[in-house]
């Protein structure tokens, strides 16, 4: 009986101890592109193309410290916007237009490494993430 209490307060001791050194963090916020709009485009095309730039982004990611202030882990992120405006054209010498959605969605999952300071007892926290992995983006249009 003592060998099982002594075995499971071991156990307890280093899952608690893992449970410290794993981290889950998520975050929610506004995003921007930064890439620049061709020149030559009329107000209402750049008032669309500027509604595909900026948009909502979602990011988890979960690590394991291996040292004080060095995580490794994943990381997932997905940024979405969407814009609605009409495209602008001639069908035999007359203008027409027509209404258009665009839906943008870009998907990034990789390996993630974390650098930080939450291990001192500073008053301000820093996290720098640097990630490598896939990359997919989606564009759906309709008319």
């Amino acid at each position: 009986m003592i060998k099982k209490l002594i075995l499971v307060g071991v156990f307890s001791i280093s899952t608690m101890s893992f449970a410290q050194k794993f981290s889950i963090r998520p975050s929610v916020g506004y995003a921007w592109r930064t890439a620049k709009t061709i020149s030559g485009l009329s107000k209402e095309e750049k008032e669309y193309v500027k509604d595909l730039k900026n948009g909502l982004n979602f990011d988890i990611a979960a690590h394991y410290e291996v040292k004080n202030g060095l995580a490794f882990g994943l990381k997932y992120s997905n940024y979405s916007a969407s814009s609605d405006g009409f495209l602008l054209g001639y069908v035999n010498g007359m203008p027409v237009s027509v209404p258009v959605t665009t839906k943008d969605n870009i998907i990034f999952f990789g390996f993630s490494g974390l650098i930080s300071n939450n291990h001192l007892a500073t008053r301000h926290k820093i996290f720098a993430d640097v990630a490598l992995g896939v990359m997919s983006y989606t564009t759906k249009q309709e008319m």
